[in-house]
């Protein structure tokens, strides 16, 4: 553990004060996943105390994303039982990182049969989102996501590109901060008034060949004229002239009405 924590630390600067209640910044870069088996649960830091982490709105974000492709039940740490000294402790307490606990399965030895075709599929989706969010997860979770890239015509001078963006994609449950002893025979469900709202998107923004920045973004019009809902279509039109060698890089970010960028 020793060893551990000193490639941690190496890797990663210190951005978070000395109190529970200093937050980290809210574009911290980075994501520690704790991979451990069972119970099917996300989890996300205080595990040592049922108060609320000073970024738990993010930590609950994130929480809620992964557990919507995985299926597993999204709640702070110390619903399940407290726990002190475990990796959390150092990567989001000490340093700010944002931590996720990954409970795998139904028990802690399963077949490989039961790895190969639930286990390892279910997560899958979860980890490659995880590794999409990396430079911001404390913001970009709380946001839309982009779910379909199509191109929808093609002239002798502009493509026409529509996107489908949502804010839905978040675990149906909202997770607990309760305290309880036991394992997964004693999660406590979440009520309805633990879940964040979704929101209705407001925008998508595109960029060419390089990630979006204040720079180099567009505007996509959103396809049907109004923006109110939590699905919506939007259109981009590429200039032709920026396709080289027959291919074209687009990156699309999607914004709703409550600011949050996916």
């Amino acid at each position: 553990m020793s060893a551990l924590e000193t490639y941690i630390r190496s890797i990663y600067p210190d951005v978070r004060g000395d109190k529970d209640t200093d937050a980290a910044p809210v574009d911290t870069k980075g994501l520690y996943l704790d991979i451990h088996s069972y119970s099917e649960l996300i989890l996300w830091p205080f595990g040592h105390s049922e108060t609320l982490a000073p970024n738990n709105k993010g930590l609950k974000a994130l929480g809620r994303k992964l557990a919507f492709f995985n299926g597993y039940d999204p709640m702070q740490s110390v619903g399940l039982y407290p726990t002190d000294g475990t990796s959390d402790n150092l990567a989001y307490g000490e340093l700010g990182i944002a931590h996720i606990t990954f409970e795998l399965g139904t028990a802690f030895f399963q077949q490989c049969y039961t790895y190969e075709n639930k286990i390892k599929p279910d997560n899958l989706k979860a980890l490659l989102y995880a590794a999409k969010v990396v430079e911001a997860p404390y913001l970009m979770t709380s946001g839309p996501d982009i779910v379909s890239i199509k191109i929808t015509n093609v002239t002798d001078s502009y493509i026409e590109v529509d996107v489908l963006a949502t804010d839905e994609r978040f675990s149906s449950s909202g997770g607990s901060s309760k305290a309880v002893k036991g394992n997964i025979d004693n999660k406590i469900p979440s009520s309805e008034s633990d879940m964040e709202p979704t929101h209705n998107i407001k925008s998508v923004f595109y960029s060419v060949g390089d990630y979006p920045n204040e720079e180099n973004i567009s505007q996509a019009e959103v396809k049907d004229g109004d923006t109110d809902s939590s699905r919506e279509t939007f259109t981009a039109r590429i200039d032709k002239n920026m396709v080289h060698n027959n291919q074209i890089t687009l990156y699309f970010r999607a914004q709703d009405d409550d600011a949050s960028l996916g």
